[in-house]
């Protein structure tokens, strides 16, 4: 299945077909979206492929499909079908696709076993790495063996840089590109106030405190629970927000139960469009065990919502402690107890923290500001083709 203007390698552009297994929008599938919509259109097409099941609508090929972008609903069985293997060659003779760009564990690999073949200039973006369980750090290892035969790799944080670094990745094969978002989609004066505490019946008054993400055990929300519990007992009118939804969905319900605060708690599914949410928050929590560069802090801050987050991944280069939020150590539900404490109890002084985190978010993270510095990577892959 495609759509979009196809490629035109005849007139001089170059065609660069990004690869993503998921049927989400989520982090790194805006960063793919939106970086084909602010590239240089005059010397860069680009083609998104998606690894699609069989029979399943996609949500992602969709979010794709309506900015105009050329798509490709590759279709499989599960995992790496040869078939995947045979599509993704298809698209880049068909398309005459000159570089190839991962973002995840099974394009990683399917771009080291095909780009040999044909020619084409190779490179990956690692938005994290999730090591959940035996089958996530296989995954890992294989993603990593892959991306030792790239010939460029982005990190989208100095830690995640780091990790890579120890993974076997030359460090003149390696850059850093941070996540950014195009803030002019996050201004709260866009969004009317109000209308997600009505969707889901709060009162105008409540004391919104969100957490948004897949409901997985990386994600920490048990702690966020179990470290928000006693302030929701002690004050009436605060609500709690699971965004997402997940594995551990079931799990969380029945500890909101067996806490007493089933019905303080509020599980959205999965948002499409989080904007809404973040105009009627008062605080986000974001309590991860770990994290790439969360662009759910950006938008956060972009929406003027302020930010209590755990110390992992990139999230100290967006957050300074006390500057433009609270960093708590993850897995400590005491420090993260205190601080919604006192972010909850300091209307003024969080508001405060969000506002120079807004202004950190504009003049660093800004989307226009992040394309140019990946058409360079795409620039000097191609010298290096040609030399």
């Amino acid at each position: 299945m495609t759509s979009g203007q196809g490629p035109a390698a005849a007139n001089g552009r170059v065609n660069v077909l990004h690869l993503r297994d998921t049927s989400r929008i989520c982090g790194p599938g805006k960063t793919i979206i939106e970086t084909a919509c602010a590239a240089d259109r005059a010397r860069y097409h680009t083609l998104v492929g998606v690894f699609t099941v069989a029979g399943r609508t996609n949500a992602y090929v969709e979010a794709v499909r309506a900015r105009g972008i050329e798509v490709h609903a590759l279709s499989a069985r599960s995992g790496l079908d040869p078939t995947l293997l045979r599509q993704v060659v298809r698209v880049i003779r068909e398309r005459q696709v000159q570089i190839v760009h991962s973002h995840d564990y099974l394009s990683d690999i399917i771009t080291r076993l095909v780009a040999p073949w044909l020619g084409v200039a190779t490179m990956s973006t690692v938005h994290g790495w999730i090591e959940n369980h035996a089958r996530s750090r296989m995954y890992i290892k294989a993603s990593q063996w892959a991306l030792r035969g790239l010939d460029h790799v982005v990190a989208v944080s100095e830690e995640t840089r780091a990790r890579v670094l120890r993974a076997g990745i030359p460090e003149g094969r390696l850059s850093v590109i941070h996540n950014a978002i195009v803030a002019a989609d996050y201004q709260p004066a866009n969004f009317e106030a109000g209308v997600f505490k009505r969707s889901v019946g709060l009162a105008a008054d409540a004391i919104v405190v969100g957490n948004v993400g897949r409901l997985s055990p990386e994600k920490g929300q048990e702690i966020f629970l179990r470290a928000a519990a006693r302030l929701t007992a002690e004050e009436p009118r605060l609500r709690l927000v699971l965004a997402g939804d997940g594995p551990d969905e079931a799990a969380l319900r029945a500890l909101a139960t067996g806490l007493g605060i089933a019905d303080r708690v509020i599980f959205t599914g999965h948002l499409t469009d989080v904007r809404p949410l973040y105009r009627d928050l008062d605080l986000l929590a974001l309590t991860s065990f770990t994290e790439g560069f969360p662009n759910v802090v950006l938008e956060a801050l972009c929406m003027g919502v302020p930010v209590l987050a755990t110390d992992v991944g990139g999230v100290r280069e967006i957050i300074t402690d006390g500057e433009t939020g609270v960093l708590v150590t993850a897995g400590n539900t005491g420090q993260i107890d205190a601080a919604l404490r006192r972010l909850v109890g300091d209307s003024a002084g969080a508001a405060a923290l969000a506002s120079r985190g807004k202004s950190r978010v504009l003049e660093q993270f800004e989307f226009g500001a992040r394309t140019p510095k990946e058409e360079a990577i795409y620039r000097m892959l191609l010298r290096n083709r040609h030399d």
